[in-house]
């Protein structure tokens, strides 16, 4: 019983200082894991599905390959990425497509402000090597357009999306 009540009252304490967005260290504002020292007691803390989600964008490769097969998908993919997650201008979402050689390469509009998007793809015997890319200019964040190049790699590659994730400036 002495337990649960030590138990309870940790509970209600931690409760507390969560509501009031205090931590014990500073850090981690309004983290349980922070207010009850769990990696002191070696307890185990999972990660919020947001918190995974951004680990797997950014764990995406940014070069790779994509069957023959599936080119179609993986290209339509990186021009609908574009034109509805770039900014828009004048107007209009639309990529700008270069071909130099063998290589073709969808652009966001060389005007956009904030972030830029490019995608290349090569072509191979049996597939295609894509890469993508995404720069920040003044406007735009390099730690956002880092998640921003993993989450359109990733699109482009799988067709998973994690729009809570994206900053643009997009209207």
């Amino acid at each position: 019983m002495r337990c649960n009540a030590s138990f309870a009252g940790l509970a209600l304490i931690m409760g507390v200082l969560t509501g009031c967005g205090a931590s014990l260290d500073g850090s981690n504002r309004g983290s349980m894991a922070a207010l009850i020292g769990a990696s002191n007691h070696k307890l185990e803390i999972a990660e919020t599905s947001r918190e995974s989600a951004k680990r797997e964008v950014l764990q995406a490769p940014r070069t790779f390959t994509v069957s023959k097969s599936d080119d179609s998908y993986s290209w339509d993919r990186a021009r609908f990425f574009i034109e509805n997650y770039s900014e828009v201008v004048g107007g209009q979402r639309a990529a700008v497509v270069r071909i130099v050689g063998e290589q073709w390469a969808l652009v966001s509009h060389p005007a956009s402000t904030g972030y830029h998007y490019e995608v290349t793809r090569e072509p191979r015997a049996d597939r295609f090597v894509y890469t993508v890319s995404c720069a920040a200019d003044s406007l735009g964040n390099k730690t956002q357009a880092d998640l921003n190049e993993g989450n359109f790699a990733r699109f482009v590659r799988e067709g998973q999306l994690e729009v809570s994730l994206l900053n643009s400036k997009a209207g």
